[in-house]
């Protein structure tokens, strides 16, 4: 009788085929559970392992999937990304794009940080209709931490093309959405990164802000449409720096060994031992020896190598081990100077000059320097309107902003100090022709020219002194001495 037969004899195992077949779970198979069967448990994992949406906002959420950041990006890559975000409003590709290129470049940064300095350097507040500022109330807004980067926000959209900020003026905080999440076209935000039906307007919600400096096809994604396609060259040639440097910058190690002489790889039974077409392998022992030789290149350890000795008794080697100067030892500066002379276009675009009169290979002159910080003030004249022009819109942020409060002063509007602060050589300049006309300089001056009042005071005045005619003693022998005893007398000195 064999295994068969002896299962279907077996009436424990026929019961227990009856009760798999009437769909009654006895645990034990895959997918089959066990009533009595005890759930795993434990703690929780401290990275979640699946690719789950997460929640982002204050007061509206929406569903957040984040992006792979593993894309090969090439100039058509970047074409699509562009494409897809101004034709569609679909914003998942660029936003990858331009997120991986502030995240992994300092250069990209430090131009965010000194757009960041003009509100900084540039404080807004609130003002009347008459143009007095209103302290108590830019004391309860506008000095306030999420205010001050909300005009951090605002300004810097003008980086990414547009930004979805959700502010809550009650609590004091700020949050800016991801790009993924808008929509440039309808300017709205989305339920989740791939739902394109289920939006809400940034308009329609008094707690949401949606900022886009232009509409135009030619400036809609901002500066990081430029900044993120020189990056990627700037990145590819940093690659070829690197390996070029690596290459051409030191001698390359050269290892030869003797051709082939012929012989034929056999094993240990004596049998040629052949390829998967039949074909013998030749032997050359040296070979080995050379690719062992170049596969632990390492500068701290010295080479070995066989050699023999001809009848005059000189060396011979059998492998040959030198190394071999390259041509155009700095044939790698190439990649170098590209990334420099794209740095400094952006730079000149951005900021008005290149690091204001100073290149990585010139310096720069005085009158230079100045010329560049005119246009880097131009810069930010032109920035800090287009933040004052979001912040007065009436109907949008002025309008919900002032919803907060029940009394909000009539006609108060958001600006910013006008009286541009002068060099220490100007000053005096403008201090001489004062002087030469009978005028001076007020105290409002000093304060619009960031001097707090506290640091006035009155010169004080001295105090008219007597006149004393001192004879000092006829002696022989007059000194110092005989001086201070007249002085001591006069009650002049204690």
């Amino acid at each position: 009788m064999n295994r068969r037969e002896r299962r279907e004899a077996d009436r424990n195992i026929q019961a227990k085929a009856a009760k798999f077949k009437t769909g009654l779970s006895i645990g034990g198979g895959f997918g089959i559970g066990s009533p009595t069967a005890k759930p795993a448990g434990g703690s929780r994992p401290g990275v979640n392992p699946f690719f789950q949406p997460k929640q982002v906002g204050i007061d509206l959420y929406s569903q957040f999937f984040p992006p792979s950041y593993f894309v090969e990006w090439d100039f058509s890559l970047h074409r699509k990304a562009c494409d897809q975000a101004m034709l569609m409003g679909y914003m998942s590709l660029y936003a990858t794009l331009v997120v991986w290129t502030f995240q992994n470049s300092a250069f990209v940064r430090s131009l965010f940080r000194k757009y960041e300095t003009i509100i900084t350097k540039n404080p807004i507040y609130l003002i009347d209709s008459k143009g007095n500022k209103l302290d108590d109330w830019s004391l309860e807004i506008t000095n306030k931490t999420w205010f001050v980067n909300l005009c951090k926000e605002i300004l810097l959209a003008r980086f990414w093309g547009c930004s979805g900020l959700n502010f809550n003026p009650i609590n004091g905080t700020l949050y800016k959405y991801p790009l993924q999440q808008l929509d440039p076209i309808n300017r709205d935000l989305r339920a989740s990164t791939y739902n394109f039906t289920d939006v809400t307007h940034f308009e329609d919600n008094i707690n949401l802000l949606f900022v886009q400096p232009s509409t135009t096809q030619e400036e809609m994604l901002g500066f990081m449409q430029t900044i993120s396609r020189d990056f990627i060259a700037l990145n590819l040639n940093n690659n070829n720096w690197l390996q070029g440097g690596t290459r051409l910058a030191f001698p390359i190690l050269a290892i030869g060994y003797p051709q082939n002489d012929g012989a034929q790889t056999r094993d240990h039974e004596g049998n040629i031992i052949t390829d998967q077409n039949g074909n013998p392998i030749n032997e050359n022992p040296f070979r080995g020896e050379a690719e062992a030789l170049a596969a632990n290149i390492d500068p701290s350890r010295a080479f070995t190598y066989p050699y023999t000795l001809d009848e005059k008794g000189n060396m011979i080697k059998s492998i040959d081990v030198d190394f071999k100067s390259p041509n155009g030892g700095r044939a790698y500066t190439v990649f170098h100077d590209f990334n420099n002379d794209k740095k400094l276009e952006l730079m000149e675009w951005l900021l008005g000059s290149d690091t204001m009169g100073h290149t990585p290979d010139k310096g720069g002159t005085r009158a230079l320097s100045k010329t560049h910080l005119l246009n880097w003030e131009d810069i930010q004249n032109e920035s800090l309107e287009m933040v004052l022009n979001v912040l007065n819109n009436e109907n949008d942020f002025y309008k919900k902003i002032s919803s907060f409060y029940k009394n909000w002063p009539k006609g108060a509007r958001f600006d910013i100090n006008r009286i541009r602060e002068m060099q220490i050589q100007d000053v005096e300049a403008y201090s001489n022709i004062l002087t030469q006309n009978g005028k001076q300089f007020s105290d409002e001056f000093f304060i619009s020219q960031g001097l707090s009042k506290e640091f006035f005071q009155d010169v004080p005045q001295a105090e008219p002194q007597q006149n004393v005619n001192l004879i000092p003693e006829k002696t022989a022998n007059s000194s110092r001495p005989a001086l201070l005893n007249a002085l001591k007398k006069k009650r002049l000195v204690f």
